[in-house]
């Protein structure tokens, strides 16, 4: 039984988007279906995708890996036409060959996708401007790197967040059994978690993301970061390949969670949660608060977390995107909870630089908005 399998076992006592019928989604081949109005969720690569237009959710992923791979082959044609000018140069060849690798890799990903829905409907649905607005993936697999290839100064920060989280559970919360991690992204905080509570569930409302992790948990990913514009020291730093994998050095604590199905990992929107209200014990929402929009994802958080549960925020408010009515500051975000039906347990700020692992010489300092709420 592969570990992959493990995955969505506790995915119960959700809600159909459809019927809105508190259900436990029936799986069949290739796909969920609701017992009450027999409303269907196709479930790609072993994915469940819980959304309304699952769709154009995969054609936006099929997007975003073109994006990627255009981007990698603007710099492949920079890198060999410099290749060719200074071919004493062997880092040169090794960015060529990280470009390539990374290519393989990304193109596979996108053939999936293409498997499952075919050209000419990605194209359709293009055309028809149904894509929804999702972050990079350029920006997104990052993460993967950080989250998963067990640097030390990486491994500092995501302990001192999931401790973070862990400590104001035990301080504020008797019995916490359904936790929630909206925004899951490379996954790890949502593994950390699964380690400590019965049922984590974890969300992405890309599908990319989704796929890489999926990928992780099967077995380990070779991907390579190419610094060549950054501010890099060490030439051994330039072209770095990553070995992504499950398992740190001699410790296997998250391949056991999985293995017990402590884990859920599917693709959905934080606006349109598939679970019926009062269902959650906490919602762990780490580097997403500043994502999508507060005033809509509360009504989503309020209505799905237990009278006494727990909503807990770590992250930037850098609003990289989306309206400028939704841009908020911490004390308008505190005092948004408060008048929804809140108490603020806590807030303050946890300290980090986001991408230790990365070898460039500058960083950003980033002091993530941190607070505690219980609804009434």
């Amino acid at each position: 039984m592969s570990l992959v399998s493990h995955l969505n076992q506790k995915l119960s006592d959700t809600a159909c988007l459809n019927c809105r019928t508190p259900v436990t989604l029936s799986p069949s081949p290739g796909m969920l279906t609701c017992p009450a109005c027999n409303h269907t969720y196709p479930v790609f690569d072993q994915i469940p995708l819980l959304l309304q237009d699952p769709e154009a959710s995969l054609a936006a992923a099929h997007s975003q890996h073109q994006a990627l791979i255009d981007s990698n082959e603007k710099w492949l044609e920079n890198v060999r036409d410099a290749s060719r000018r200074q071919p004493e140069r062997e880092l040169l060849g090794q960015a060529i060959r990280a470009y390539e690798s990374n290519n393989v890799y990304l193109k596979r990903l996108q053939t999936s996708v293409e498997r499952h829905l075919g050209i000419q409907k990605i194209d359709e649905l293009k055309e028809e401007d149904r894509l929804p607005k999702q972050y990079d993936l350029e920006e997104g697999i990052v993460f993967s790197h950080r989250d998963w290839c067990w640097s030390p100064g990486a491994e500092a920060e995501i302990a001192k967040i999931a401790n973070t989280i862990r400590d104001v559970v035990t301080d504020f919360a008797d019995d916490v059994d359904r936790v929630l991690v909206p925004g899951a992204g490379a996954g790890r905080f949502a593994c950390e978690l699964a380690t400590t509570y019965d049922s984590c569930l974890a969300f992405d409302y890309c599908v990319y993301m989704a796929q890489i992790f999926y990928d992780i948990v099967a077995q380990d990913v070779t991907l390579y970061k190419v610094n060549l514009r950054s501010n890099v020291a060490k030439t051994e730093d330039v072209v770095v390949e990553d070995t992504l994998s499950l398992d740190a050095p001699g410790d296997d604590r998250i391949r056991a969670a999985l293995e017990q199905g402590r884990l859920s990992y599917f693709i959905t929107n934080a606006l349109d949660l598939p679970f019926p209200g009062n269902a959650l014990s906490a919602i762990a929402c780490v580097y997403f608060i500043d994502i999508v929009p507060l005033k809509t994802h509360l009504n989503e958080i309020r209505r799905t977390l237990k009278p006494g549960g727990l909503f807990i925020n770590i992250g930037p408010l850098r609003y990289m995107r989306g309206d400028t009515a939704n841009m908020l500051s911490g004390e308008e975000i505190l005092d948004l909870f408060r008048n929804s039906g809140f108490d603020i347990l806590a807030d303050g700020t946890v300290t980090n630089t986001q991408l230790t692992s990365s070898p460039v010489i500058t960083s950003v300092l980033s002091h993530n908005f941190m607070f505690v709420a219980r609804k009434r």
